[in-house]
């Protein structure tokens, strides 16, 4: 499984630099939507912070201008922790896992932690599945003459 998740992310990150290198941009704005969570009410998604944040980071990595909006995202709480973490990366300061105990505390139940798990919501994409995926999004990339 390790296995698995270290490919899928190589090609994440290799479909993010193909963008990059095709686009060739000064500057990067990114829309950083919070229903794309795990337990969002709107968004269908089961994505995490840190795997949102992977992509930052790969981002980060351009040094570029960079502007990340928020947008979306209807469990407040996981908005909360989604934007303080990417905050964080773009900041470079780590953060402690546990939430401090402020006025909200209770909303952040049942962990109180920076970093939701994923629901139990079925996942019915296959490996295969989203490697073939990701790799025909690369694919047609390379396709883009360099701008």
């Amino acid at each position: 499984l390790k296995m698995v998740l270290l490919m899928i992310n190589i090609y994440t990150c290799l479909t993010v630099d193909t963008v990059y290198k095709r686009y060739c941009p000064n500057v990067v704005v990114i829309q950083c939507g919070a229903d794309c969570l795990s337990g969002d009410p709107v968004g269908t998604f089961n994505l995490t912070s840190k795997g949102m944040g992977e992509c930052i980071n790969t981002i980060l990595k351009w040094n570029l201008p960079l502007m990340l909006l928020g947008g979306g995202g209807y469990n407040y709480p996981n908005t909360a922790r989604y934007w303080t973490y990417l905050t964080s990366l773009l900041v470079n300061q780590a953060l402690s896992n546990d939430i401090p105990e402020h006025k909200y505390f209770l909303m952040y139940n049942p962990g109180y932690q920076l970093h939701g798990q994923c629901s139990n919501r079925k996942n019915c994409n296959t490996t295969q599945y989203i490697t073939e995926l990701l790799a025909n999004i690369h694919k047609n990339l390379l396709k883009i003459n360099k701008l």
